[in-house]
């Protein structure tokens, strides 16, 4: 019997190369859901672009188009748009625009609960990096403006 062995750092790589290419297939079923066509690529716009938020945003691009992006420094957001999207310093611009079908939220951790509100309510589903929530508190906000809005949001 052969043994594979790989290393800590090779299984931590892989499994973290799955878990962001995990984030799409669930926008993919509700908009064959809804009967609009397969063939019709998801806009992506991208919160948080700087360090993990970027390898989660270029995921998500992957099987969308680059719409904009947003980040508070704006070197990270104009490294990560690469000229191919809109760059904003303020994430509410972003969710302003009625184009962008997802969006991925890379910010840093205290700051996912109030993005992801304020996201569903403009009318877009979510990828969020973990952690969702600080408290439960914000669990149950969280909870409560996804089940008002009917939008998916993926951790």
């Amino acid at each position: 019997m052969s043994h594979i062995r790989s290393s800590r750092r090779q299984f931590v790589k892989q499994s973290r190369a799955i878990a962001s290419g995990a984030a799409v297939p669930l926008f993919w079923a509700r908009r064959l859901r809804s009967g609009e066509s397969a063939n019709e690529r998801l806009r992506v716009g991208s919160i948080g672009v700087g360090g993990r938020g970027t390898l989660v945003g270029n995921t998500a691009c992957r099987l969308g188009e680059k719409i904009a992006c947003a980040d508070i420094d704006r070197a990270h957001a104009e490294r990560f748009a690469g000229g191919q999207c809109e760059v904003y310093t303020d994430y509410r611009e972003l969710l302003d625009r009625k184009d962008i079908d997802v969006v991925t939220v890379g910010t840093p951790d205290h700051w996912h609960t109030k993005i992801v509100i304020d996201a569903v309510k403009a009318g877009k589903d979510v990828y969020s990096e973990k952690p969702l929530t600080l408290t439960i508190d914000e669990g149950k906000k969280l909870c409560q403006a996804v089940e008002e809005t009917g939008r998916v949001v993926q951790v």
